[in-house]
């Protein structure tokens, strides 16, 4: 059982809100704690059985280790710090700021976690925790959908996390040469006088003049309170139960949701594919593709 605080009520957890679910028989990985927690420890080489060294995401998982980087600030006075002040490269700090990246090298760190579909397929002898900020992630873990989604009980095609593939398929990323997640998501969520609203909008009217709005300033007032967001990013219902999320489509209008369908053998070896950027070419081998149609 799982408290929600907007409806204010008990209710069933995700994942236990169906009858077939495995109940207390269910298993609890390291890939399962890779995305909930920092550190862990397999017990004996085994991923069923785990020491968590640290419990919450820690600033490695975005930055890299950070011993080289403490050693190097500790021998340097703080004179050589503030002239070398910003003028260090990554070489210079030992640090990985993700602001500094290319794109899809600073995408894979979001992605660890962020990028997810029907199954994956991992590099030979890696899994998801030899990744290090600044590689691509596809180097380590490619990630494979099926085309017709996840059916809901109401029968509409939603998944709770599926925020790359639909922006990788909007206009705005495909048009852009710099648009990712930092760019409207502050991981350090650093305190401004504005509301959510105003930093939200700012971030499409960096792109977009106000008046290439196709509709009038009052009707936009009226309808979603000229908040670009409510408008081109709804918030729709997910699989997960009693939990929504925001369509990163980047639509120009509400996107009717097609039905899923039930896909027999044939059908789901030729629609599935491979999750990446579109400026991303398909280098995906034939291990993986076919390793992928196996799962």
């Amino acid at each position: 059982m799982t408290w929600y605080s907007k409806p204010k009520q008990y209710a069933m957890a995700p994942g236990y809100d169906n009858p077939s679910h495995l109940g207390t028989t269910r298993t609890i990985s390291d890939g399962c704690l890779y995305c909930h927690s920092g550190i862990v420890s397999r017990k004996d080489g085994n991923d069923e059985k785990l020491i968590v060294l640290e419990m919450a995401i820690n600033c490695e998982r975005c930055h890299g280790a950070g011993a080289e980087h403490a050693t190097l600030f500790k021998t340097r006075s703080i004179s050589a710090d503030a002239d070398a002040a910003g003028s260090k490269t990554e070489t210079d700090s030992r640090i990985v700021n993700p602001r500094r990246l290319e794109r899809m090298e600073a995408e894979s760190i979001c992605a660890q976690c962020h990028l997810q579909g029907d199954f994956v397929v991992d590099a030979v002898g890696q899994s998801v925790w030899d990744f290090a900020p600044g590689e691509r992630f596809e180097d380590t873990r490619n990630t494979y959908k099926v085309d017709g989604g996840v059916e809901t009980s109401t029968g509409d095609v939603k998944t709770f996390v599926d925020h790359f593939d639909q922006l990788w398929q909007s206009a705005c990323y495909q048009r852009s040469e710099t648009l990712t997640c930092i760019t409207c998501h502050d991981p350090h969520h650093t305190k401004t006088n504005l509301t959510a609203s105003l930093v939200q909008n700012q971030h499409c009217i960096g792109c977009h003049n106000d008046e290439a709005c196709g509709l009038d300033h009052d009707v936009r007032v009226r309808r979603e309170q000229n908040d670009c967001f409510r408008c081109h990013m709804q918030r729709v219902e997910s699989e997960v139960p009693h939990t929504a999320t925001t369509n990163h489509r980047i639509s120009i209008s509400r996107e009717v949701t097609k039905p899923a369908k039930t896909l027999d053998a044939g059908e789901i070896l030729a629609t599935i594919r491979r999750l990446h950027s579109p400026r991303t070419p398909e280098t995906g081998c034939r291990r993986d593709v076919m390793i992928a149609q196996a799962l």
